[in-house]
């Protein structure tokens, strides 16, 4: 009992369980007061674990105040009397809750990127973009883009070049095939007996090599409404492009790495001007004697009427004939074509870049 009672008088024990058990007669019921006391008072143990839970609201009892509870662990409650007397102070104060903040939104992957290839390699499709990490509702990573990158460009125009029976290009016929495919064009080769009008169907260019005999390709492609670039002088007449007769209507000379530029203004003149070297060896150059119609353009060097590059245009008069695609001639024969100078180069891209427009 004595025990009791120093628990009673001790500071920890609230005001209002000291003041009633000072009030009571009796040692009984001192002792109630004391075990009642010590039970209510081991009711305001720790709060929830989320926060401590704030002081229940007491019911009566002289002025009982509850306790506020602590934030995170809950403090003591304090309760009323259970009956009579005027009413306590409001229920403590709830502690905080542990629970931690709402997450922001993850963010949203990185799309991926799409790199063309180069020289034709079709790029890859895009990689995905990572997802954004979520948190409470984050959003979703955008996802990679669609499509690659644009790969490299393909070729998209055909050329037939027609030269020795068995279509084997010669050394000049790769040289003029290789820039044929430095301008965009897929080149096909194709024998001087075989081809037909029918075979070259579709191709946006036709070059007839210095390596195809005229007597076997006769007039086969003369009325072909298709492009044709002419580099053998003895196909000029069956192409309607001079008159026949080889050293009047057309012709060749021999040792020659130049040609002089007549109308420096022409698009088949490459820009050029004055004596230009086509050859860094000297070689056999045809010459042709057009009618009026044409756009002459080169000619053999000390020979003003002898036509080295000339050009008609769709529907011009020809010789007989009206011109039913672009005609262009330049008989670079099989010497200087396989050693074609940086002018040489400059002149034949100029006329197949005029021919095919």
């Amino acid at each position: 009992m004595a025990g009791a009672q120093r628990w009673v008088n001790s500071p920890g024990v609230h005001p209002f369980v000291r003041t009633v058990s000072q009030s009571m007669r009796g040692q009984w019921l001192a002792t109630v007061v004391a075990v009642l006391a010590a039970t209510l008072g081991a009711c305001g143990s720790s709060g929830p674990p989320a926060g401590g839970a704030g002081g229940a609201s007491s019911t009566g009892g002289a002025g009982g105040e509850a306790a506020r509870g602590s934030t995170g662990s809950g403090g003591q409650a304090g309760m009323g009397q259970p009956t009579g007397g005027a009413a306590g102070q409001p229920a403590g104060t709830g502690g905080n809750a542990a629970g931690g903040s709402d997450g922001t939104g993850g963010r949203a992957g990185a799309s991926g990127t799409a790199t063309g290839g180069a020289g034709g390699v079709t790029a890859g499709g895009g990689e995905a973009g990572g997802a954004g990490r979520m948190a409470s509702g984050g959003g979703v990573g955008g996802g990679g883009h669609p499509t690659g990158g644009a790969g490299g460009a393909a070729p998209n125009r055909k050329a037939v070049l027609v030269g020795l029976p068995t279509a084997v290009p010669t050394a000049g016929d790769t040289v003029m095939a290789g820039r044929l495919k430095a301008l965009g064009f897929a080149v096909t080769f194709a024998g001087d007996k075989t081809v037909t009008a029918t075979s070259v169907a579709g191709a946006d260019l036709i070059l007839i090599s210095s390596s195809a005999e005229s007597g076997n390709l006769g007039t086969r492609l003369r009325d072909v409404a298709i492009p044709i670039f002419c580099v053998e002088n003895g196909q000029y007449p069956n192409q309607g492009m001079t008159p026949s007769g080889v050293g009047s209507g057309e012709d060749s000379v021999l040792s020659q790495t130049a040609v002089t530029i007549a109308a420096a203004a022409s698009p088949l003149a490459g820009g050029l001007t004055g004596n230009v070297t086509i050859s860094s060896k000297a070689g056999e150059l045809g010459w042709g004697a057009p009618p009026a119609a044409a756009s002459v353009a080169a000619t053999i060097v000390g020979q003003a009427n002898h036509a080295a590059i000339f050009g008609f245009a769709k529907g011009d008069q020809m010789v007989g004939m009206t011109a039913p695609a672009r005609r262009a001639g330049f008989a670079i024969r099989e010497d200087l074509a396989a050693n074609l100078s940086t002018n040489g180069i400059a002149l034949f891209d100029s006329i197949v870049a005029w021919v095919t427009q």
